[in-house]
């Protein structure tokens, strides 16, 4: 290439602000971006570099201008990055071949084109013939469509027109139920209005066989409630796991064991499961609701064939084939409720939970369905199984359940794509190991790339319970804080990392303890990253109303190694390029300048050590114009100190008043500390400039303050002034804070 024909322009930018930096250590980032501007069309670029031979580059780089240059390949590790040239025949065309895209596209395939609904993307249709399964025998068969060509653009838009098809197909194929109008009559006898906050929005504690140990008693489980309470932790929701149950325990491993009644295993409740509800309900009046684990087979492995329950239902006998992995012992027959009485069965067993003062399950173990060798039986039982835990769900607990092992394609087209019900809980990925240390950090990433499929099912992801006590334990609770899911901890008794709960929790005016969920689930931005790719992990979710709502950024160094990057504003989702921002870090409490996507320093240094996190919450701001001040911009930083504080954010509103004073009015779920920031604030006195009222009154002094570390941040302790105040919860279960700041001079007091 001549040097005439191209002309590259540079812009750089000098950045002394660390957002995220695990040794505090002072940074300075020297940026360079460059562009391509000349008069040069791309399909003559590309006409020069064969799309199929993509162009390579390197990057060198030096943090302070003396320096001599370094070579990112040799200091970090990473790769030579690839420019992909888009094929001439692809660019700029209405509609397009799917030939064009998949070279030797298989010509034994059906291909439809499909109307896409989403903007950007076309779509098609790929049939395929493939035998049928006959008797007891599946068919399968490999078909190969070619190679395709693609690019790191769009992914969105193109995983959500695959989504929106996917479901009319399943809408206009089948029904969601072998008999929907059980299903529509649970729905409408079944669900009650109530707060969400009792169910999603609540913590929850789970006795896992980590906190609790596999011997599980009606002791071990009233101490572990009682600890929780003596340590001012105050959960609404608790799950009594595995092994309550009255079990066979015939066979070597717990998938050969099965059930033998509804009612408690005598010995460790020798009361029964209504008394040990009854004295935890009574004790506990934060607990607001109880559930059980069981798998949707009723236990590991199946019903006990000499029990009980199968005296009281018809059974029948499936062959299990075994599981690749050591520790899973599937493989042998299995005893299960019969497609005729399963309906009964379930319909009994919460009819029996509900007299227990349980109000919830967790079902778990539904892949096992898909461990049976006859394709009969599959085909049989699958969905009437799946259909009665719904149904029965619906009607006794208003579909409070949580769904694990269930991320199977026959469960999730025939369970949780359509969207005739309530939003289902459902585990987004497997277990994890806590004794594993490489456990954590792939669980997480497992986790927020799973969210870009599950996003668009019609369930609420559930990113699995974790030990605040823990050299992850920070790690964990961050990640949970934006997955947008439930969060549950599973502490030993007596062992509890108050700081962390207090990060993720609140108290609401009526006393109770909740958590922080984003508006927007949480998934990863970077699709293509890899987990071995030494890069950041980078979970993107959103709160409140589209353009006045605060994106957020979580990053996770799931490497083990230390690892630094620099992040374009323009990466948080639901960041508008029109608009001014201001990025807060959680863990170092420190605000950058103003800045708006795509300016020079629109960037976000991060350094973070080996299980290193952080979240990034970017503030929209509001500018005011002021004589005596010029542009005068705030913004509302939610509860500061919490991971997710900006959901704590139920109502927001600036405003300038006629008399030349701006105005805040807000509403927060949860008492705590809130954070305002005003760029003027360091010319501004709190005695005489600012006013501030909860619900009406005005608080007492020494409740706001600005931050220590920056002179742009108002703190109003919010939770103090509450308790100070002696106020008490009206009908609403919120708190309307106003703040009254003057900006202009003359105007001395308020």
């Amino acid at each position: 290439m001549k040097s005439s024909e191209r002309h590259w322009s540079e812009r750089a930018g000098i950045h002394k602000y660390l957002l995220c930096n695990a040794n505090r250590l002072e940074l300075e980032l020297h940026h360079y971006a460059f562009s391509l501007t000349n008069q040069l069309a791309v399909g003559q670029l590309a006409s020069e570099i064969h799309a199929s031979s993509p162009l390579r580059f390197t990057i060198k780089f030096r943090n302070i201008p003396d320096r001599s240059w370094r070579w990112a390949r040799d200091e970090l590790g990473v790769d030579d990055g690839t420019v992909v040239i888009t094929p001439e025949n692809y660019r700029d065309q209405g509609t397009t071949n799917l030939s064009d895209v998949i070279s030797g596209l298989n010509q034994d395939l059906k291909v439809r084109s499909a109307m896409s609904q989403t903007p950007n993307t076309e779509l098609w249709t790929i049939e395929a013939e493939i035998a049928p399964a006959r008797d007891e025998k599946s068919a399968y068969a490999n078909v190969d469509l070619g190679t395709p060509w693609g690019a790191p653009l769009r992914f969105e838009n193109a995983l959500a027109a695959v989504m929106y098809h996917a479901r009319d197909v399943v809408f206009t194929s089948t029904s969601s139920s072998s008999n929907p109008s059980r299903e529509f009559h649970a729905l409408s006898d079944g669900i009650k209005p109530e707060w969400m906050e009792e169910w999603y929005d609540g913590l929850g504690y789970s006795g896992t066989w980590n906190a609790l140990g596999q011997d599980l008693t009606d002791e071990k489980v009233c101490n572990a409630v009682d600890a929780l309470a003596e340590h001012n932790v105050h959960i609404s929701s608790l799950i009594i796991d595995d092994n309550w149950q009255d079990i066979d325990y015939h066979g070597e491993s717990q998938y050969r064991h099965g059930w033998n009644a509804f009612e408690a295993q005598p010995k460790a409740f020798p009361n029964g499961l209504k008394d040990t509800v009854s004295r935890i309900r009574a004790k506990h009046s934060n607990i607001k609701h109880v559930a059980v684990w069981h798998a949707l087979l009723g236990y590991w492995g199946g019903i006990s064939p000499s029990g009980k329950l199968a005296q009281d239902y018809e059974t029948v006998e499936v062959i299990r084939e075994n599981s690749p992995r050591r520790d899973m012992d599937l493989g042998g027959p299995m005893t299960v409720i019969s497609k005729k009485d399963v309906g009964r069965f379930y319909d009994d067993f919460y009819r029996f939970l509900s007299t227990c003062g349980i109000d919830g399950v967790k079902a778990d173990a539904q892949f096992m369905v898909d461990t049976w060798a006859s394709a009969k039986q599959r085909r049989e039982l699958t969905d009437a199984y799946l259909d009665a835990w719904v149904i029965a769900a619906l009607k006794h607990f208003s579909l409070r359940a949580v769904s694990c092992m269930s991320q199977a394609p026959q469960i999730i087209f025939h369970q949780q794509l359509p969207r005739n019900k309530p939003p289902l809980l459902v585990r987004n990925s497997d277990d994890f190991f806590p004794h594993v240390p490489a456990s954590h950090t792939w669980h997480i990433w497992a986790n927020a790339h799973n969210s870009l499929l599950t996003q668009h099912l019609n369930v609420l992801p559930d990113w699995d319970m974790f030990q605040t006590v823990h050299e992850y334990s920070g790690f964990h609770a961050a990640a949970r804080c934006l997955s947008g899911g439930p969060i549950y901890i599973t502490d030993t008794p007596g062992q509890y990392n108050l700081n962390i709960i207090n990060q993720i929790t609140g108290e609401t005016p009526r006393g109770n303890t909740v958590i922080f969920r984003p508006s927007i689930v949480g998934k990863s931005v970077d699709h293509y990253t890899d987990y071995h790719d030494d890069a950041l992990l980078k979970i993107g979710s959103y709160h409140g109303r589209a353009a006045t709502g605060t994106p957020l950024l979580g990053v996770f160094n799931v490497s083990q190694k230390p690892l630094r990057e620099l992040i374009p504003l323009s990466r948080l989702p639901g960041v508008m390029p029109s608009m001014n921002y201001v990025v807060r870090s959680h863990d170092t409490g420190a605000v950058t300048p103003v800045m708006r996507p795509g300016s020079h320093n629109a960037y976000l240094p991060v350094v973070l050590d080996v299980r290193g996190y952080d979240i990034l919450a970017a503030f929209p701001l509001t500018q005011f114009n002021s004589e005596a001040r010029g542009g005068v911009y705030a913004a509302n930083l939610g509860l500061v100190g919490k991971m997710t504080g900006a959901a704590a954010i139920t109502a927001n509103e600036f405003s300038l008043l006629r008399n030349g004073r701006a105005f805040l009015d807000t509403r927060l779920k949860a008492l705590g500390v809130l954070g305002v920031y005003i760029s003027c604030l360091a010319q501004l006195s709190i005695e005489r400039h600012f006013m501030v009222t909860i619900q009406g009154q005005p608080i007492p002094p020494h409740t706001v303050t600005k931050n220590g570390a920056d002179v742009h941040v108002l703190e109003i302790d919010v939770e103090t002034a509450w308790k100070d105040m002696g106020l008490k919860a009206g009908w609403s279960n919120e708190v309307e804070v106003k703040v009254y700041f003057n900006i202009e001079k003359g105007e001395e007091s308020l």
